[in-house]
């Protein structure tokens, strides 16, 4: 009979990485959504876990290839079409189908940053299912090391995806050219990214030299995901009124502190002066400067 203190104990550690990564996202969202809507996402993660299995079984059924046993016989090249392909086209579609149509069109979604909030809890909720069964059957050091990778992996790959729908939702406004190419861009790049993610895990088991390189990627990965995050972070860019003119202030500030930076009627966006070198956003075609735009996150340099 299981031990009934080890499976809590598994489960506990199985859920907390998640917990502390999601409630970390949550915090810094300054027009917090409504719980019901999180808790929702949560459980379109679980039901995009089912979603990926359906389709993987499907696949392997039409092409034997991608059976998960045949992983052990694949050589470094045949590893690129499973992992990208089976594994992370999969994976990150599945996810990517409830985030886009379920919230793309929500009447909650108001604000850039939002995107973010919703492709990470649908992330994490895929996260929380497939780590309760990989710890369950692999134990507390599965868990530790799931907590440092695969978990954050997700999330990161959530915050990616989010960024650019929240981007395709900005475009809808100000450059309706670029909106198909976020929406391209909010699935393309995390299945990229998974996919050279589980490549380098794979390939590190035919070649050890490849998990220098995996480490050397999740490091940077790690670093420059929340780059995306916080860009979005503090832009008071109201996308169901489509305000584009709000101020520049030199430290954020929570609306709750001070609403006196939340985007109003007729408010007129000024750049405070600056030796800095004036660039115009080609996205909302405010001018800013530094690297990245001060109103909607875009990269300006």
């Amino acid at each position: 009979m299981p031990n009934i203190t080890n499976i809590i104990l598994l489960l506990i550690s199985s859920v907390l990485p998640v917990y502390i990564i999601a409630n970390y996202i949550y915090q810094h969202d300054f027009d917090k959504e409504p719980s019901k809507l999180i808790i929702q996402l949560f459980f379109m993660g679980a039901g995009s876990i089912i979603l990926t299995f359906a389709i993987s079984i499907g696949m392997e059924k039409l092409m034997p290839f991608f059976e998960v046993s045949n992983v052990e016989n694949l050589d470094i090249f045949g590893l690129i079409p499973y992992v990208f392909i089976g594994v992370a086209l999969v994976e990150e579609f599945s996810k990517w189908f409830f985030v886009y149509f379920f919230t793309y069109k929500h009447k909650e979604f108001n604000h850039a940053y939002d995107g973010i909030v919703y492709a990470t809890c649908v992330s994490l909720g895929f996260a929380l299912i497939e780590n309760i069964l990989y710890v369950l059957t692999g134990g507390l050091q599965v868990a530790f090391t799931r907590a440092i990778s695969a978990v954050p992996g997700h999330a990161c790959f959530g915050i990616v995806m989010g960024y650019y729908i929240a981007m395709a939702k900005i475009t809808e406004k100000t450059n309706a050219n670029d909106v198909t190419k976020n929406k391209i861009k909010s699935l393309l790049f995390p299945i990229l990214l998974h996919g050279l993610y589980d490549f380098l895990i794979y390939g590190s088991q035919i070649y050890p030299i490849m998990v220098i390189m995996y480490i050397i990627f999740v490091v940077l990965f790690f670093i420059n995901a929340p780059k995306r995050l916080h860009q979005l972070e503090h832009v008071y860019y109201n996308l169901v009124s489509g305000n584009l003119d709000i101020p520049v202030v030199e430290q954020p500030i929570y609306p709750q502190q001070n609403t006196q930076y939340m985007p109003q009627p007729n408010m007129q966006y000024q750049v405070p002066p600056t030796n800095q070198e004036v660039v115009v956003c080609s996205y909302c075609r405010k001018p800013g400067t530094g690297n990245f735009c001060d109103n909607c996150g875009n990269r300006l340099k």
